[in-house]
Formats: C-alpha cells, structure tokens, sequence
C-alpha cells in the first residue's frame, strides 16, 4: 500500500471527479497503446469511480489492508490529515476482478468474457455494502458491466 500527498503533481483531488477514464474497447491491448484512437468502436462511459467511493468499497467494506493504512496514520499523524492512499497491492480472494482495480495510478481492463464475474462479484458487494459511498461506487460499477454486456466490448480503466 502507497501513501502519497494530494499536494503533489499529478494526484487527483478528493472532489466526485473520476479516478479514471472508463472507456468500452473492441481491442484493449490496442486501445493501451493508442488510447482513445484503437479503434471506431471505442467509447468513453461518462462515469467512473471517484476517490471516495473506491476508498470507500476496497477500505470499509471490502477490509483492504485498513490496518496497515491505520499503523502508518497513527505514526504519521500530520502526513495522514493531508494524505491519499494510492494503491493497494494485495488480491482480495473472494473478489479477484474487483482487486483488479487496485489504485488511481493503475489501468485496469477486463474482457468481454469476464463482463459477467465482475458483475456478479458487484452484486455480492452490493449485498454486504451498508456504506452510502460504497453502494454509489457499486452502482456505477454495475452500470458499466451493464453498458459492456449491451454492445459487447471490454472496459478499459484508464489512470489518467
């Protein structure tokens, strides 16, 4: 797990912008290469996590390394009030899509085929998510899986 401070260039702000673009791919090894140019398919979806809502469903419901995240802001309590948590590196078992998209600094892709774990790997979260922030995020993520399924394409997070 990285902390970093939100003061530094290139971090995004804890505002309800988007961690990253989220873009529906015909190709996403091209579409890495050449983002938003791959291919005349590709599109970009107008929603996309924000800070809170991923902090929110990997830390407080999905039980992220919150306890290494606590040890470093009780050693660093002034770093802490100013601080993000940029990424984290484990693999949540239960969930290994979701683990997928793993910080604001990382692409993320998942293929046509895997539209449907990631989906149902959603629904479960939904199901033990009592956190406002969270459902929010989780919604959105439904709705992505959602838009794929409808015109068969992958999903690109790209970090912008």
């Amino acid at each position: 797990m990285e902390f970093l401070d939100p003061n530094e260039r290139g971090l995004p702000k804890q505002s309800e912008r988007a961690m990253h673009g989220v873009w529906l791919v015909l190709d996403p090894v091209a579409f890495a290469t050449n983002p938003g140019h791959a291919s005349d398919r590709d599109r970009p979806l107008a929603l996309g996590l924000t800070y809170k809502e991923w902090f929110a469903l990997y830390f407080n419901v999905l039980g992220v390394d919150q306890e290494g995240y606590k040890k470093w802001a009780n050693e660093n309590p002034s770093q802490a009030h100013s601080s993000l948590v940029s990424e984290f590196s484990e693999e949540i078992p239960e969930y290994p899509l979701l683990s997928r998209i793993r910080g604001y600094l990382y692409d993320a892709e998942f293929r046509v085929n895997e539209i449907p774990q990631l989906r149902q790997e959603c629904l479960r979260v939904r199901d033990i998510a009592h956190d406002e922030v969270a459902l929010r995020g989780v919604n959105k993520l439904l709705s992505i899986c959602d838009s794929a399924q409808r015109v068969g394409l992958n999903v690109y997070f790209l970090a912008d």
